[in-house]
């Protein structure tokens, strides 16, 4: 994938990727020393997707492990192969779209997307407002 194609889109994991999140992970998993990848998906919780840097994310939700991976809404799982826990549903934000569009106005520092950052409760009109005060259209 070209790099201007990356600066052009809030990056999810397909943007990137050579094989799908699964893949990725089945391949991976057993690395971190947990064995063999669950066979089967039992979703034991949810993960609010969030933006860092450009790229739409989730984040483990065990305290202390700090690991998080690139995220994909056409395929909205999460296993942390750091620490071994999963199945979560990665939730997206309803105004998902919105959102991408007022982050893709924010300059890059560089290729750096370093201001192109979204948490879960920011509001569309947080974000509209944050750019006006930054002279962004």
């Amino acid at each position: 994938m070209q790099a201007t194609l990356l600066m052009e889109v809030i990056v999810e994991h397909g943007h990137w990727a050579q094989v799908s999140y699964r893949r990725l992970i089945s391949e991976t998993y057993g690395r971190g020393g947990w064995g063999p990848l669950p066979p089967d998906i039992q979703i034991i919780g949810t993960i609010n997707a969030s933006i860092n840097h450009g790229r739409w994310i989730a984040e483990c939700p065990i305290a202390g492990c700090g690991a998080a991976y690139i995220a994909d809404s056409t395929d909205p799982l999460f296993i942390c192969y750091q620490c071994g826990r999963g199945w979560y549903t990665v939730i997206f934000p309803p105004q998902k779209t919105a959102i991408e569009q007022l982050l893709l106005r924010r300059p890059r520092v560089g290729n750096h997307p370093s201001s192109r950052n979204w948490i879960p409760g920011e509001t569309v009109a947080m974000l509209a407002a944050e750019n006006a005060r930054r002279g962004i259209r």
